[in-house]
């Protein structure tokens, strides 16, 4: 009798520890079923300028683009570049008003083929265009007016030989009003363009249109604020309804949909303008002041991020905001991990509002390199979940206040049949977890979309464990049937091999393949070390019920000669046609001039004098020497960026 007893305690113990058991992994529920996609039009997306990147390299990302819910994406301009864009900003000082059939972004049918594979995808490509100024030799005439650079003359030679009538002539010290903004271009010496002629604006125009028939669905004008329109208060012109005004009625006649277009205007538009209608009746406008205010508060003060406001007083519908731009990012000293946590706060406050577009900046690496991916922040897992957030709700009303005694800051986003939550903890060493009172939030079952746990809100409350980022993303779709993929290093240079662990989550069936080879499937994680010479790309496949990931990154193997600095994959006709130099500095301290080198095994070996820092290569006609080494020389016809000299080799397919 006493061994029933027992038997009965112990298998209802065994009962009971059994259903807790199933209780802690029951599925979670299913939620609402919702399906991410696309805006349909690029005025309601986020996009990413893909600043820098080559046409191929924007191919190879489209597929994790649209995945991570970017509905655009901005290129460097396709104008062709000064010195053949050896640096990022002569992409800035163009030589025509031509799609460049080659640069260092790729090829005029490079261009095309993205346009036709991102319409694929749903993704609209965005052009970034110069069209206020052109290509400068960096020196004034004597009356004060910069110099237009004679290479201008092969690309536009009615521009170049009439450029006394195609350029403003006007010192800057003479001009007031808005005439100093729009008819001098006082940033970097550069010749700004009689925007008012009749010419100039048949040039951007034909410009504008061979975009649109490569395939470009949008555009950024650089300098916007420095064109005048046809409402200034002095020197009006018509400008704008001649160039962009026309080619937006040739999109809509071409393509049936709406020609995207934004103006960089950096702070007031100046010059006693006030009126931002003036441009906005043509394009929407930068706002560049609204996150100046978010970062006051980032982290430390949730209620300075509640209350900051668009800079720009007009429409939210007007504006373009980000966190950085390519003029205003500069790598800090923080760690890799601390900044990616910062800019996803940032950008969940940015892209969580109503009726702007945000433009997340893919980060180049310090000197700006064309061609070179640098960081793959644009991939995370917050800027997908916080850009499906923005995507989900568009139209949908907000709600915007802070829980100050918990350092949150909340965006609630209410509809008809949608709502949902940003939650932002700026001050995610506080704790992350926190017990949150909503204003509007109704009742009911949600998922933070970043760690898919399931938030029950109930009387209003509910208890929330952010993300390592500090970012909560409420909505009512559970996500536990995305996949996502990641690995330990991305795309990169290599000396003798490189170890890639590929990791796929929440995964039924993963491949990955090298180059056109073989599919090889694998679970969980796997790791492959590369070897081969040149570049291999590795395409990773991830799917789940119908959720498909991708992504590709590119490796390329250095092959090293020696101990001293190897210039590796140079151009041999650099070294036969043309006389090779390199312009290398100390850290603090004057540059110089240098021509003294090897070549081991088709790479160029260098032998640096001790205390220099950086360098950069430079090629002048055949047989001429530099007389002043201490002086930067301006017969130089092509140059790299700024090098690195501890990186001890540099990659020089690209110059």
């Amino acid at each position: 009798m006493k061994n029933s007893r027992l038997f009965l305690l112990l298998s209802s113990m065994a009962m009971l520890l059994a259903s807790c058991g199933n209780a802690s992994a029951a599925p979670l529920p299913e939620g609402d079923g919702y399906i991410d996609a696309l805006p349909q039009s690029m005025d309601d997306g986020t996009f990413l300028q893909a600043f820098n990147w080559k046409y191929t390299q924007v191919i190879e990302n489209l597929p994790t683009l649209a995945d991570q819910g970017f509905k655009g994406v901005q290129i460097s301009p396709v104008q062709v570049p000064k010195g053949n864009g050896s640096q990022w900003y002569f992409f800035y000082q163009p030589l025509s008003f031509t799609v460049a059939d080659k640069s260092p972004l790729g090829t005029k049918e490079e261009l095309r083929e993205l346009c036709t594979e991102a319409d694929k995808y749903g993704i609209s490509i965005i052009v970034d265009v110069v069209a206020n100024h052109m290509a400068a030799t960096g020196e004034k005439d004597s009356n004060g007016i910069p110099i237009v650079d004679p290479a201008v003359r092969e690309y536009e030679p009615t521009l170049y030989d009439g450029r006394l009538t195609y350029f403003h002539q006007s010192p800057q010290n003479s001009l007031s009003g808005s005439g100093a903004v729009t008819q001098y271009y006082q940033y970097g010496v550069l010749p700004d363009l009689n925007t008012g002629n009749e010419y100039v604006q048949e040039r951007v125009l034909s410009f504008l249109k061979e975009c649109i028939d490569v395939g470009i669905d949008g555009f950024r004008f650089d300098a916007a604020k420095h064109i005048e329109t046809p409402r200034d208060p002095s020197y009006a012109s018509d400008f704008w309804p001649n160039t962009l005004g026309v080619a937006k009625e040739y999109y809509k006649t071409k393509t049936g949909a709406d020609l995207f277009a934004y103006g960089e205007t950096l702070g007031g538009l100046d010059g006693g303008r006030n009126d931002l209608s003036i441009y906005t009746d043509y394009m929407k406008l930068t706002d560049d002041g609204y996150i100046t205010q978010i970062n006051s508060g980032i982290s430390s003060n949730a209620e300075l991020v509640a209350t900051a406001d668009f800079a720009k007083k007009t429409d939210h519908n007007n504006l373009i905001t980000w966190v950085f731009s390519h003029d205003s990012y500069e790598k800090t000293g923080a760690t890799e991990e601390s900044f990616y946590k910062r800019y996803s706060r940032q950008w969940a406050v940015l892209a969580s509002r109503k009726g702007s577009n945000p433009m997340l900046l893919a980060r180049p690496d310090e000197d700006k390199t064309v061609g070179k991916i640098a960081y793959y922040d644009f991939e995370k897992p917050s800027f997908g979940a916080i850009n499906r957030f923005h995507n989900r709700f568009i139209g949908a009303e907000e709600n915007l206040y802070a829980l100050e005694d918990l350092n949150v800051f909340v965006n609630e986003r209410t509809s008809a049949n949608q709502n949902g939550a940003m939650l932002v903890n700026v001050k995610p060493n506080s704790g992350l977890t926190k017990n949150v009172t909503f204003e509007k939030l109704p009742d009911g079952e949600y998922f933070d979309q970043l760690t898919n746990k399931l938030v029950v809100v109930k009387d209003s409350k509910a208890k929330i464990t952010f993300d390592a980022t500090g970012v909560c993303v409420l909505t009512k779709t559970n996500n536990s049937k995305r996949p996502s993929i990641s690995v330990n290093k991305t795309g990169c240079n290599f000396q003798n091999s490189i170890k890639i662990t590929i990791t796929a989550k929440n995964s039924t069936k993963s491949y990955y393949q090298l180059n056109d080879g073989e599919k090889k499937e694998f679970n969980g994680s796997t790791s492959i070390t590369i070897t081969s010479e040149g570049v291999t790309k590795l395409f990773i496949h991830a799917e789940r019920e119908g959720t498909v990931v991708e992504r590709v990154y590119n490796y390329k193997k250095i092959n090293i000669s020696s101990n001293g600095f190897n210039i590796v994959n140079l151009n041999p006709s650099y070294l036969t046609d043309y006389a090779l130099y390199y312009w290398a500095w100390p850290e603090r301290g004057s540059g110089k001039w240098y021509n003294d080198y090897t070549v081991v095994d088709k790479n160029v070996i260098i032998e640096f004098p001790s205390g220099l820092s950086k360098f950069l290569l430079a090629i002048f006609p055949k047989g001429y020497k530099i007389t002043n080494v201490n002086a930067w020389d301006s017969k130089v016809i092509k140059q790299t960026g700024d090098i690195d000299i501890s990186l001890k080799y540099y990659d020089a397919a690209d110059f």
